[in-house]
C-alpha cells in the first residue's frame, strides 16, 4: 500500500516538473513568436512609410 502511493507520489512529481518545462518552453515560444511578430509589424510599418515618401 505504502509503496503504491509513494509511487503515485513520484508520478504526481515528475508530472508537476513536466508540466512546469512545457509551461517554460511554450513561454520561450510564446516570447519567440511575438518578437517574430513585431519585427514583422516594424517592417510592414516601414515599408508603409516609405511608400508614402515615394508618392
Amino acid at each position: 500500500e505504502s509503496e503504491g502511493s509513494s509511487v503515485q507520489g513520484e508520478v504526481d512529481a515528475d508530472a508537476e516538473w513536466f508540466e512546469d518545462d512545457l509551461m517554460s518552453a511554450n513561454a520561450a515560444a510564446d516570447d519567440e513568436s511575438l518578437k517574430r511578430e513585431a519585427a514583422e509589424i516594424v517592417a510592414e510599418q516601414l515599408r508603409i512609410e516609405n511608400e508614402i515618401r515615394a508618392l
